[in-house]
């Protein structure tokens, strides 16, 4: 006689699986209206100085690591010893430049961020 079996096997989500559904349940959630200016409004400050300086720190690399390669690699040292010391110029100048532009960025959305931010914890408290 053919006996109909019913198997059933259960494996917990993971810590990891759970972050990941809570992440994915929160994009789909609909959003304050405050909570969206507020990242989108950060975003704004913050993108563009983290963009700029990798791009510049690229740039200062390549550079740096040309005027390695001439001196290196083609026996042109003093060539390649003054292409080095511009890349470690750009390099070096990097970082204040990043300061400057995040600070510029942060004083033009920084009372906006801050006012959304009292709405929004206030909204929280209740």
């Amino acid at each position: 006689m053919d006996e109909e079996k019913f198997e059933y096997t259960y494996k917990a989500p993971t810590k990891r699986e759970i972050r990941e559904a809570q992440r994915i349940k929160a994009k789909f959630l609909p959003k304050d209206s405050d909570v969206a200016e507020f990242e989108a409004l950060k975003r704004k400050a913050y993108t563009l100085p983290k963009a700029f300086a990798v791009a510049i720190g690229v740039i200062g690399t390549l550079v740096f690591g040309g005027g390695m390669a001439l001196a290196l690699s083609y026996g042109k040292i003093v060539a390649g010893t003054v292409v080095g010391l511009a890349g470690m110029a750009v390099m070096l100048a990097n970082y204040p430049i990043y300061s400057l532009i995040e600070a510029r960025r942060k004083k033009k959305y920084g009372a906006r961020l801050r006012e959304l931010a009292g709405v929004i914890l206030q909204k929280k408290d209740l």
